[in-house]
């Protein structure tokens, strides 16, 4: 399982020069007109897929030749898909139940303001998850807005489609800031915002916390960092990393 050669190699970066690719890919990030709409955004995270596979564009689509792409967050979304691949993308979305795995709370603020998610391994949950059926083009697409997230090979999957696949997981871990990872399901985005705000920037609303991170990226970036000290690492050995 090879990556295209348009996918960036981000995992070979650590500390300041890390953060400073983050940062110049945040500020090329699109970003709601607003700050109303900023904050609709933000707390909307994950957004809500469509509950049965489905695909975007016309007619079927075949799945050789394509890579299979774990989605478990955002990227189940039709709305999410079209407007980081384009209103033309053409693909298949896989719903299914993926086991062993858990989604939760990344230690990252996102280009957006979202506290966005991370797979992590936990033994005996199951979680609905999607295979994205992507081209090459499509994986580059998703791949330059996924700078947050390292791309990753898992296999032994127990999922309904796939037993290995291309995978994003948080290069920054799991937020770690009660000491385990937070599931998604047990707190909600303005909860997990306050908990973020509580530990970065007290005082502020939930408002001015996620409209200060979009509107400073440097402040976000810094504030990424932060919470990576103090993440919960991916284990060793679960995936192997592909854009390394």
């Amino acid at each position: 399982m090879t990556l295209p050669a348009g996918v960036a190699r981000l995992s070979r970066l650590s500390g300041d020069e890390l953060d400073a690719e983050l940062l110049a890919r945040a500020r090329r990030y699109p970003q709601a007109a607003t700050d109303a709409a900023v904050v609709e955004r933000a707390l909307a995270y994950p957004y809500v897929p469509l509950p049965e596979s489905y695909v975007l564009g016309d007619g079927p689509v075949e799945r050789e030749g394509r890579h299979v792409v774990l989605a478990y967050g955002a990227n189940g979304s039709p709305e999410v898909l079209r407007r980081k691949l384009g209103d033309g993308a053409r693909l298949a979305v896989l719903a299914g139940t993926l086991r062993d795995f858990d989604v939760v709370y990344s230690a990252h603020v996102s280009a957006y303001g979202a506290i966005a998610s991370t797979l992590h391994p936990a033994p005996g949950a199951a979680v609905r998850a999607f295979a994205l059926l992507f081209d090459d083009d499509q994986l580059v697409r998703l791949a330059e807005t996924e700078f947050n997230y390292a791309v990753v090979r898992l296999d032994g999957l127990r999922f309904d489609h796939a037993d290995a696949a291309i995978a994003f997981v948080s290069r920054h871990g799991a937020l770690g800031l009660t000491g385990a990872p937070i599931r998604l399901a047990d707190m909600s985005q303005r909860d997990a915002q306050a908990l973020v705000r509580d530990a970065l920037a007290p005082g502020e609303s939930v408002e001015e916390f996620i409209l200060s991170n979009v509107r400073d990226h440097a402040r976000a970036v810094r504030f990424t960092a932060e919470l990576r000290r103090g993440g919960i690492p991916f284990p060793r050995g679960v995936a192997e990393v592909l854009d390394g």
